[in-house]
Protein backbone atom coordinates (compact mmCIF):
# COMPACT_ATOMS: atom_id res chain seq x y z
CA UNK A 1 0.00 0.00 0.00
CA UNK A 2 1.05 3.38 -0.78
CA UNK A 3 1.17 6.32 1.52
CA UNK A 4 -0.89 8.47 -0.69
CA UNK A 5 -3.58 5.75 0.10
CA UNK A 6 -3.94 6.77 3.92
CA UNK A 7 -4.35 10.09 2.93
CA UNK A 8 -7.32 11.15 5.60
CA UNK A 9 -10.70 9.64 3.58
CA UNK A 10 -14.29 11.85 4.22
CA UNK A 11 -17.42 10.91 2.74
CA UNK A 12 -17.80 13.54 0.15
CA UNK A 13 -20.66 11.56 -1.96
CA UNK A 14 -22.98 14.61 -0.95
CA UNK A 15 -21.10 17.14 -2.76
CA UNK A 16 -20.67 15.68 -5.91
CA UNK A 17 -23.15 18.04 -7.66
CA UNK A 18 -20.66 21.08 -6.81
CA UNK A 19 -18.26 19.48 -9.40
CA UNK A 20 -19.22 20.46 -13.26
CA UNK A 21 -20.93 17.60 -14.61
CA UNK A 22 -18.70 17.25 -17.69
CA UNK A 23 -15.64 16.99 -15.62
CA UNK A 24 -14.27 14.36 -16.10
CA UNK A 25 -11.01 11.99 -14.96
CA UNK A 26 -9.91 10.78 -11.52
CA UNK A 27 -11.31 13.85 -9.31
CA UNK A 28 -14.59 13.25 -10.42
CA UNK A 29 -14.57 9.53 -10.44
CA UNK A 30 -12.65 9.27 -6.82
CA UNK A 31 -15.67 12.12 -5.02
CA UNK A 32 -17.84 9.62 -6.56
CA UNK A 33 -16.19 6.96 -4.68
CA UNK A 34 -16.34 8.81 -1.91
CA UNK A 35 -12.45 8.85 -1.55
CA UNK A 36 -11.62 12.38 -2.63
CA UNK A 37 -8.69 13.16 0.10
CA UNK A 38 -9.65 17.03 1.66
CA UNK A 39 -6.22 18.61 0.08
CA UNK A 40 -7.53 17.57 -3.71
CA UNK A 41 -10.89 18.15 -3.29
CA UNK A 42 -9.63 21.69 -2.43
CA UNK A 43 -7.98 22.58 -5.35
CA UNK A 44 -10.69 21.32 -7.78
CA UNK A 45 -13.15 23.50 -5.86
CA UNK A 46 -10.34 26.49 -6.25
CA UNK A 47 -9.71 26.09 -9.74
CA UNK A 48 -13.16 25.42 -11.21
CA UNK A 49 -13.82 29.14 -12.45
CA UNK A 50 -17.63 27.91 -12.67
CA UNK A 51 -17.80 28.41 -8.63
CA UNK A 52 -16.45 31.36 -7.65
CA UNK A 53 -19.33 32.48 -6.47
CA UNK A 54 -19.83 29.38 -4.23
CA UNK A 55 -16.38 29.26 -3.01
CA UNK A 56 -16.95 30.80 0.44
CA UNK A 57 -19.78 28.15 0.91
CA UNK A 58 -17.65 25.39 -0.20
CA UNK A 59 -14.65 26.42 1.53
CA UNK A 60 -16.60 26.88 5.10
CA UNK A 61 -17.69 23.03 4.26
CA UNK A 62 -14.01 22.16 3.60
CA UNK A 63 -13.45 23.55 7.16
CA UNK A 64 -16.33 21.40 8.46
CA UNK A 65 -14.77 18.33 6.67
CA UNK A 66 -10.99 19.01 7.62
CA UNK A 67 -12.27 19.45 11.28
CA UNK A 68 -14.30 16.22 11.14
CA UNK A 69 -11.60 14.33 9.61
CA UNK A 70 -8.99 15.82 12.37
CA UNK A 71 -11.67 13.97 15.31
CA UNK A 72 -12.24 10.92 13.47
CA UNK A 73 -8.45 10.81 12.76
CA UNK A 74 -7.78 11.51 16.96
CA UNK A 75 -10.52 9.17 17.97
CA UNK A 76 -10.19 6.86 20.64
CA UNK A 77 -11.06 3.59 19.50
CA UNK A 78 -10.19 0.40 21.09
CA UNK A 79 -10.78 -3.10 19.05
CA UNK A 80 -9.47 -6.17 21.24
CA UNK A 81 -11.48 -8.48 18.95
CA UNK A 82 -9.89 -6.96 15.69
CA UNK A 83 -7.42 -9.43 13.86
CA UNK A 84 -4.38 -8.21 12.44
CA UNK A 85 -3.99 -7.51 9.15
CA UNK A 86 -7.23 -5.21 9.47
CA UNK A 87 -7.65 -1.32 8.37
CA UNK A 88 -5.78 0.94 11.18
CA UNK A 89 -7.44 1.78 14.37
CA UNK A 90 -6.61 4.86 16.02
CA UNK A 91 -4.67 4.86 19.36
CA UNK A 92 -6.79 4.61 21.99
CA UNK A 93 -6.22 8.73 23.67
CA UNK A 94 -8.68 8.33 26.15
CA UNK A 95 -6.82 5.47 28.10
CA UNK A 96 -3.86 7.50 28.57
CA UNK A 97 -3.64 9.24 31.93
CA UNK A 98 -4.28 12.94 31.84
CA UNK A 99 -1.23 14.82 31.48
CA UNK A 100 -0.07 12.57 28.67
CA UNK A 101 -2.89 12.52 27.24
CA UNK A 102 -3.28 16.69 26.98
CA UNK A 103 0.41 16.52 25.29
CA UNK A 104 -0.57 14.10 22.78
CA UNK A 105 -3.56 15.84 21.91
CA UNK A 106 -1.87 18.79 21.33
CA UNK A 107 1.34 17.55 19.84
CA UNK A 108 -0.08 15.72 17.21
CA UNK A 109 -2.71 18.95 16.22
CA UNK A 110 0.70 20.47 16.13
CA UNK A 111 2.41 18.29 14.10
CA UNK A 112 -0.66 17.57 11.81
CA UNK A 113 -0.29 13.49 12.54
CA UNK A 114 -2.37 10.80 14.09
CA UNK A 115 -1.67 10.91 18.08
CA UNK A 116 -0.16 7.14 17.75
CA UNK A 117 2.93 8.88 16.37
CA UNK A 118 3.70 10.45 19.58
CA UNK A 119 1.56 8.39 21.83
CA UNK A 120 3.48 5.23 21.38
CA UNK A 121 7.09 6.73 22.12
CA UNK A 122 5.28 8.37 25.49
CA UNK A 123 4.62 4.70 26.45
CA UNK A 124 8.73 3.94 26.60
CA UNK A 125 9.86 7.28 28.19
CA UNK A 126 6.92 7.13 30.62
CA UNK A 127 8.53 3.40 31.28
CA UNK A 128 12.20 5.17 31.48
CA UNK A 129 10.56 7.55 34.07
CA UNK A 130 9.52 4.89 36.34
CA UNK A 131 13.10 2.91 35.36
CA UNK A 132 14.05 0.19 37.62
CA UNK A 133 12.26 2.20 40.54
CA UNK A 134 8.56 0.34 41.29
CA UNK A 135 7.28 -3.29 40.02
CA UNK A 136 3.95 -4.83 40.14
CA UNK A 137 3.21 -8.01 41.67
CA UNK A 138 0.27 -10.54 40.21
CA UNK A 139 1.04 -12.93 42.39
CA UNK A 140 4.05 -14.05 44.98
CA UNK A 141 6.26 -15.25 41.90
CA UNK A 142 5.15 -13.06 39.35
CA UNK A 143 5.99 -9.41 39.53
CA UNK A 144 6.12 -7.27 36.16
CA UNK A 145 9.04 -4.23 35.40
CA UNK A 146 8.14 -1.34 33.63
CA UNK A 147 9.94 -1.60 30.22
CA UNK A 148 8.81 -1.14 27.20
CA UNK A 149 10.10 -1.01 23.64
CA UNK A 150 8.36 0.81 20.96
CA UNK A 151 9.19 1.47 17.51
CA UNK A 152 7.08 3.74 14.80
CA UNK A 153 7.46 2.78 11.44
CA UNK A 154 6.61 5.36 9.05
CA UNK A 155 8.72 6.47 5.55
CA UNK A 156 11.14 9.33 5.07
CA UNK A 157 9.14 12.65 5.71
CA UNK A 158 6.72 11.43 7.65
CA UNK A 159 7.41 13.43 10.63
CA UNK A 160 8.31 10.46 12.66
CA UNK A 161 11.34 12.36 13.53
CA UNK A 162 9.78 15.38 14.91
CA UNK A 163 7.09 13.12 16.90
CA UNK A 164 9.85 11.29 18.93
CA UNK A 165 11.66 14.33 19.13
CA UNK A 166 8.56 16.35 21.08
CA UNK A 167 7.86 13.54 23.79
CA UNK A 168 11.86 13.39 24.20
CA UNK A 169 11.78 16.99 24.95
CA UNK A 170 12.14 17.02 28.97
CA UNK A 171 14.43 13.99 29.16
CA UNK A 172 16.71 15.69 26.46
CA UNK A 173 16.57 18.44 29.05
CA UNK A 174 17.16 16.47 32.16
CA UNK A 175 20.12 14.82 30.08
CA UNK A 176 21.60 18.19 29.23
CA UNK A 177 21.41 19.51 33.18
CA UNK A 178 22.88 16.99 34.25
CA UNK A 179 25.84 16.76 31.99
CA UNK A 180 26.61 20.28 33.36
CA UNK A 181 25.98 19.49 36.86
CA UNK A 182 29.02 16.49 36.41
CA UNK A 183 30.99 18.54 34.50
CA UNK A 184 31.08 21.32 37.60
CA UNK A 185 31.12 18.56 39.87
CA UNK A 186 34.42 17.24 38.17
CA UNK A 187 36.50 20.69 37.87
CA UNK A 188 35.40 20.68 41.66
CA UNK A 189 37.18 17.14 42.32
CA UNK A 190 40.44 16.68 43.77
CA UNK A 191 41.70 13.25 42.46
CA UNK A 192 44.37 13.31 45.15
CA UNK A 193 41.48 13.90 47.88
CA UNK A 194 39.65 11.54 49.91
CA UNK A 195 36.55 11.67 48.08
CA UNK A 196 35.19 9.75 45.16
CA UNK A 197 35.25 11.14 41.85
CA UNK A 198 31.34 12.22 40.77
CA UNK A 199 28.96 9.69 38.82
CA UNK A 200 27.08 11.48 36.22
CA UNK A 201 23.25 10.62 36.33
CA UNK A 202 22.13 9.55 33.04
CA UNK A 203 18.69 9.56 31.73
CA UNK A 204 19.17 8.87 27.79
CA UNK A 205 21.39 7.14 25.64
CA UNK A 206 21.69 6.44 22.04
CA UNK A 207 24.23 3.92 22.33
CA UNK A 208 23.18 0.47 22.64
CA UNK A 209 26.26 -1.25 23.05
CA UNK A 210 26.01 -4.29 25.87
CA UNK A 211 29.18 -2.70 27.60
CA UNK A 212 27.68 1.15 26.73
CA UNK A 213 24.46 -0.13 28.68
CA UNK A 214 26.40 -2.02 31.95
CA UNK A 215 28.48 1.28 32.53
CA UNK A 216 25.41 3.63 32.80
CA UNK A 217 23.59 1.03 34.25
CA UNK A 218 26.38 0.30 37.35
CA UNK A 219 25.91 3.90 38.12
CA UNK A 220 22.61 4.55 37.42
CA UNK A 221 20.17 1.63 39.32
CA UNK A 222 17.42 3.50 38.44
CA UNK A 223 17.92 2.79 34.42
CA UNK A 224 18.34 4.80 31.51
CA UNK A 225 16.38 5.46 28.23
CA UNK A 226 17.41 4.31 25.30
CA UNK A 227 16.24 6.98 22.20
CA UNK A 228 17.34 6.69 18.94
CA UNK A 229 15.99 8.03 15.78
CA UNK A 230 16.73 5.31 13.22
CA UNK A 231 16.85 1.77 14.77
CA UNK A 232 18.40 0.04 11.59
CA UNK A 233 21.97 -0.48 12.40
CA UNK A 234 20.97 -1.96 16.08
CA UNK A 235 18.48 -4.53 14.82
CA UNK A 236 20.77 -5.08 12.06
CA UNK A 237 23.86 -6.01 14.15
CA UNK A 238 22.50 -8.97 16.05
CA UNK A 239 23.12 -11.38 13.06
CA UNK A 240 26.27 -9.91 11.46
CA UNK A 241 28.60 -10.39 14.06
CA UNK A 242 30.08 -13.55 15.88
CA UNK A 243 28.99 -11.87 19.16
CA UNK A 244 25.48 -10.94 17.54
CA UNK A 245 23.45 -13.82 19.66
CA UNK A 246 24.68 -13.33 22.46
CA UNK A 247 24.13 -9.47 22.28
CA UNK A 248 20.79 -9.92 21.78
CA UNK A 249 20.11 -12.64 24.97
CA UNK A 250 21.03 -9.98 26.96
CA UNK A 251 18.95 -7.37 25.42
CA UNK A 252 15.80 -10.02 26.01
CA UNK A 253 17.13 -10.11 29.92
CA UNK A 254 17.26 -6.88 30.02
CA UNK A 255 13.75 -6.49 28.93
CA UNK A 256 12.86 -9.03 31.33
CA UNK A 257 14.24 -6.90 34.69
CA UNK A 258 16.52 -10.20 35.32
CA UNK A 259 20.10 -9.82 36.28
CA UNK A 260 22.50 -9.21 33.94
CA UNK A 261 26.19 -9.35 34.19
CA UNK A 262 29.19 -8.40 31.93
CA UNK A 263 32.87 -8.40 32.50
CA UNK A 264 34.88 -4.98 32.06
CA UNK A 265 37.84 -5.00 30.96
CA UNK A 266 40.51 -3.62 33.76
CA UNK A 267 37.38 -3.53 36.00
CA UNK A 268 36.07 -6.99 36.73
CA UNK A 269 32.70 -7.93 36.55
CA UNK A 270 29.83 -5.90 36.83
CA UNK A 271 25.89 -7.27 37.70
CA UNK A 272 23.18 -5.33 37.60
CA UNK A 273 20.58 -6.82 39.90
CA UNK A 274 17.30 -5.17 38.42
CA UNK A 275 17.72 -3.49 34.81
CA UNK A 276 15.73 -1.03 33.57
CA UNK A 277 16.39 -0.07 29.81
CA UNK A 278 13.08 1.01 28.15
CA UNK A 279 13.26 1.40 24.04
CA UNK A 280 11.96 4.27 21.88
CA UNK A 281 13.18 4.83 18.01
CA UNK A 282 11.58 4.60 14.70
CA UNK A 283 12.52 2.77 11.44
CA UNK A 284 11.45 3.24 8.12
CA UNK A 285 9.19 -0.12 6.66
CA UNK A 286 11.56 -0.90 4.02
CA UNK A 287 14.58 -0.87 7.00
CA UNK A 288 12.34 -2.80 8.90
CA UNK A 289 11.84 -5.54 6.24
CA UNK A 290 15.32 -5.69 5.89
CA UNK A 291 16.33 -5.95 9.01
CA UNK A 292 13.73 -7.93 11.25
CA UNK A 293 15.31 -11.33 10.68
CA UNK A 294 15.04 -14.67 11.76
CA UNK A 295 17.46 -14.13 14.43
CA UNK A 296 14.54 -11.67 15.76
CA UNK A 297 11.55 -13.89 15.60
CA UNK A 298 13.04 -17.14 16.91
CA UNK A 299 14.89 -15.98 19.70
CA UNK A 300 11.58 -13.85 20.98
CA UNK A 301 13.18 -10.33 20.75
CA UNK A 302 10.73 -9.70 17.92
CA UNK A 303 7.41 -10.58 20.49
CA UNK A 304 8.77 -7.83 22.73
CA UNK A 305 8.67 -4.58 20.06
CA UNK A 306 5.85 -3.39 20.13
CA UNK A 307 5.54 -1.63 16.61
CA UNK A 308 3.16 0.96 15.12
CA UNK A 309 2.73 2.10 11.20
CA UNK A 310 0.08 4.96 11.32
CA UNK A 311 -1.14 6.72 8.20
CA UNK A 312 0.93 8.96 6.87
CA UNK A 313 -1.09 11.89 5.76
CA UNK A 314 -0.98 15.26 3.40
CA UNK A 315 -0.48 18.47 5.66
CA UNK A 316 -1.97 21.67 5.96
CA UNK A 317 -0.50 24.73 7.87
CA UNK A 318 -2.03 24.89 11.35
CA UNK A 319 -1.59 27.26 14.08
CA UNK A 320 -1.73 24.54 16.50
CA UNK A 321 0.63 24.03 19.08
CA UNK A 322 1.80 22.80 22.76
CA UNK A 323 1.08 25.27 25.08
CA UNK A 324 3.97 26.15 27.50
CA UNK A 325 1.34 25.00 30.59
CA UNK A 326 0.95 21.53 29.38
CA UNK A 327 4.81 21.42 28.24
CA UNK A 328 5.30 22.27 31.92
CA UNK A 329 2.70 19.46 33.15
CA UNK A 330 4.47 16.75 31.06
CA UNK A 331 8.03 17.93 32.47
CA UNK A 332 6.87 17.82 36.21
CA UNK A 333 5.43 14.26 35.66
CA UNK A 334 8.76 12.89 34.55
CA UNK A 335 10.41 14.91 37.39
CA UNK A 336 8.08 12.94 39.83
CA UNK A 337 8.60 9.35 38.32
CA UNK A 338 12.08 10.22 38.08
CA UNK A 339 11.75 11.08 42.25
CA UNK A 340 10.49 7.75 42.46
CA UNK A 341 14.04 6.25 42.37
CA UNK A 342 13.76 7.66 46.70
CA UNK A 343 11.48 4.88 47.17
CA UNK A 344 13.73 1.57 45.89
CA UNK A 345 15.04 -0.09 49.22
CA UNK A 346 18.50 -1.03 48.83
CA UNK A 347 18.21 -0.82 45.26
CA UNK A 348 15.18 -2.80 45.56
CA UNK A 349 12.29 -2.13 42.96
CA UNK A 350 9.74 -0.84 45.23
CA UNK A 351 5.82 -3.19 44.72
CA UNK A 352 3.07 -2.13 43.43
CA UNK A 353 -0.41 -4.95 43.62
CA UNK A 354 -4.01 -4.88 42.02
CA UNK A 355 -6.83 -4.05 44.08
CA UNK A 356 -9.52 -7.02 44.45
CA UNK A 357 -11.77 -5.59 41.73
CA UNK A 358 -8.62 -4.73 39.36
CA UNK A 359 -7.46 -8.50 40.11
CA UNK A 360 -10.65 -9.76 38.81
CA UNK A 361 -10.76 -8.18 35.94
CA UNK A 362 -6.72 -9.62 35.29
CA UNK A 363 -7.63 -13.05 35.77
CA UNK A 364 -10.49 -12.57 33.16
CA UNK A 365 -7.64 -11.03 30.92
CA UNK A 366 -5.64 -13.26 31.38
CA UNK A 367 -7.72 -16.45 30.94
CA UNK A 368 -9.32 -14.82 27.76
CA UNK A 369 -5.95 -14.01 25.96
CA UNK A 370 -4.64 -17.26 26.72
CA UNK A 371 -7.66 -19.16 25.44
CA UNK A 372 -6.61 -16.91 22.51
CA UNK A 373 -3.03 -17.82 22.62
CA UNK A 374 -3.86 -21.60 22.61
CA UNK A 375 -5.39 -21.78 19.82
CA UNK A 376 -3.32 -19.88 17.62
CA UNK A 377 -1.40 -21.90 15.11
CA UNK A 378 1.46 -18.85 13.70
CA UNK A 379 4.61 -18.86 15.46
CA UNK A 380 5.02 -14.90 15.26
CA UNK A 381 2.21 -14.28 16.42
CA UNK A 382 1.68 -16.54 19.43
CA UNK A 383 4.91 -15.01 20.52
CA UNK A 384 3.42 -11.38 20.43
CA UNK A 385 0.14 -12.74 21.79
CA UNK A 386 2.39 -13.69 25.01
CA UNK A 387 4.00 -10.77 25.33
CA UNK A 388 0.92 -9.01 25.30
CA UNK A 389 0.05 -10.07 28.50
CA UNK A 390 3.33 -8.91 29.91
CA UNK A 391 2.67 -5.07 27.99
CA UNK A 392 -1.24 -5.09 29.84
CA UNK A 393 0.40 -5.12 33.37
CA UNK A 394 3.55 -3.24 32.58
CA UNK A 395 1.38 -0.32 30.91
CA UNK A 396 -1.26 -0.47 34.09
CA UNK A 397 1.75 0.11 36.26
CA UNK A 398 2.87 2.97 34.57
CA UNK A 399 -0.42 4.62 34.37
CA UNK A 400 -0.96 3.79 38.06
CA UNK A 401 2.17 6.03 38.67
CA UNK A 402 1.48 8.35 36.60
CA UNK A 403 -1.59 9.27 38.05
CA UNK A 404 -0.47 8.56 41.56
CA UNK A 405 2.17 11.20 40.62
CA UNK A 406 -0.29 14.16 39.37
CA UNK A 407 -2.45 13.31 43.00
CA UNK A 408 -5.04 11.84 40.35
CA UNK A 409 -4.79 8.40 42.88
CA UNK A 410 -3.69 7.67 45.97
CA UNK A 411 -0.70 5.69 46.24
CA UNK A 412 -1.84 2.13 46.73
CA UNK A 413 -2.84 -0.56 45.15
CA UNK A 414 -3.77 -0.23 41.09
CA UNK A 415 -7.53 0.03 40.68
CA UNK A 416 -9.49 -1.57 38.36
CA UNK A 417 -10.09 1.11 35.79
CA UNK A 418 -6.97 2.03 35.60
CA UNK A 419 -5.81 -1.58 34.99
CA UNK A 420 -8.64 -1.51 32.51
CA UNK A 421 -6.97 1.48 30.52
CA UNK A 422 -3.93 -0.39 30.47
CA UNK A 423 -5.14 -3.52 28.92
CA UNK A 424 -6.91 -1.46 26.62
CA UNK A 425 -3.61 -0.16 25.32
CA UNK A 426 -1.93 -3.53 25.72
CA UNK A 427 -4.60 -4.73 23.15
CA UNK A 428 -4.35 -1.65 20.67
CA UNK A 429 -0.58 -2.40 20.99
CA UNK A 430 -1.09 -6.20 20.18
CA UNK A 431 -3.24 -5.95 17.38
CA UNK A 432 -1.13 -2.77 15.65
CA UNK A 433 2.20 -4.96 15.95
CA UNK A 434 0.20 -7.69 14.16
CA UNK A 435 -0.87 -5.50 11.27
CA UNK A 436 2.62 -4.34 11.17
CA UNK A 437 3.60 -7.98 10.56
CA UNK A 438 0.96 -8.75 8.20
CA UNK A 439 1.86 -5.31 6.16
CA UNK A 440 5.08 -6.17 5.49
CA UNK A 441 5.23 -9.39 5.29
CA UNK A 442 7.68 -9.81 8.53
CA UNK A 443 6.05 -13.55 9.23
CA UNK A 444 7.92 -15.39 6.70
CA UNK A 445 11.26 -13.91 8.99
CA UNK A 446 9.93 -17.03 11.40
CA UNK A 447 10.18 -19.85 8.56
CA UNK A 448 12.64 -21.85 8.24
CA UNK A 449 14.90 -21.09 5.01
CA UNK A 450 13.47 -23.70 2.87
CA UNK A 451 9.60 -22.57 3.39
CA UNK A 452 11.08 -18.86 2.94
CA UNK A 453 12.77 -19.77 -0.76
CA UNK A 454 9.10 -21.94 -1.63
CA UNK A 455 7.48 -18.93 -0.93
CA UNK A 456 9.23 -17.03 -3.38
CA UNK A 457 8.55 -19.52 -6.30
CA UNK A 458 5.61 -19.70 -8.63
CA UNK A 459 3.85 -22.04 -8.31
CA UNK A 460 5.64 -24.00 -10.71
CA UNK A 461 9.25 -23.03 -10.84
CA UNK A 462 12.67 -24.71 -12.53
CA UNK A 463 15.67 -25.62 -10.36
CA UNK A 464 17.66 -22.53 -12.04
CA UNK A 465 14.93 -20.09 -11.05
CA UNK A 466 15.28 -21.47 -7.43
CA UNK A 467 18.74 -20.92 -7.73
CA UNK A 468 18.45 -17.39 -8.94
CA UNK A 469 17.78 -16.91 -5.13
CA UNK A 470 20.58 -18.20 -3.69
CA UNK A 471 21.95 -14.92 -2.97
CA UNK A 472 19.18 -13.67 -1.33
CA UNK A 473 19.71 -16.37 1.85
CA UNK A 474 23.68 -16.16 1.40
CA UNK A 475 23.90 -19.59 0.33
CA UNK A 476 25.33 -21.51 -2.54
CA UNK A 477 23.16 -22.76 -5.32
CA UNK A 478 23.91 -26.29 -3.99
CA UNK A 479 22.64 -25.54 -0.99
CA UNK A 480 19.54 -24.38 -3.25
CA UNK A 481 19.34 -27.87 -4.66
CA UNK A 482 20.01 -29.75 -1.48
CA UNK A 483 16.83 -27.20 -0.07
CA UNK A 484 14.37 -28.60 -3.19
CA UNK A 485 15.34 -32.21 -2.67
CA UNK A 486 14.13 -32.05 1.13
CA UNK A 487 10.84 -30.10 0.52
CA UNK A 488 10.09 -32.41 -2.71
CA UNK A 489 10.78 -35.40 0.96
CA UNK A 490 8.25 -33.36 2.56
CA UNK A 491 5.23 -33.40 0.24
CA UNK A 492 5.73 -29.63 -0.30
CA UNK A 493 6.91 -29.60 -3.73
CA UNK A 494 6.08 -32.41 -6.94
CA UNK A 495 8.58 -32.68 -9.46
CA UNK A 496 6.97 -32.55 -12.62
CA UNK A 497 9.96 -33.10 -15.09
CA UNK A 498 13.42 -33.00 -14.57
CA UNK A 499 14.49 -29.59 -13.08
CA UNK A 500 11.02 -28.56 -12.77
CA UNK A 501 8.80 -28.07 -9.85
CA UNK A 502 5.07 -27.32 -8.39
CA UNK A 503 3.81 -26.31 -5.49
CA UNK A 504 1.89 -28.88 -3.76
Amino acid sequence: MSDNSEDPIVNLASLNNHLSPDRDGTPKQWIEEGKVPIRIFEEEILANGKLQKEKQGLKEKIETLHEENQRLRSASVSSPEAPAGEAYEPFPTDSLPSTPREYVTAASEALDVPPAFLAVPMLSVLSAGVGASAQLRLKRSWREPATLWTAVVAPSGSTKSAALQHVLRPVNKHEREALQSYEAALERHDPDGDSPRPVRTRYRTGDPTTEAVVRILDDNPRGVLLARDELAAWLGSFDRYAHGAADLQFWIEIWNGVQVSRDRVGEGNVTVSHPAVPLAGTIQPSTLIEKMGEIHFQSGFASRLILCKPPVTPKTWTEADVTPEVEDQYGRLLCTLYALEDRMDDGAPAVTHLSPKAKEAWISFYDTENERLYRETDDATRAARAKAINHGARIALIFHLCRVAVGEREPGPVDRQILEDGLTVARWCLNETLRVYDMLGLKTATLDPRDQLLRRMEETFTTAEAQAEAGAFDVTERTIRSWIGKLQADGKVTKLSRGTYRKT
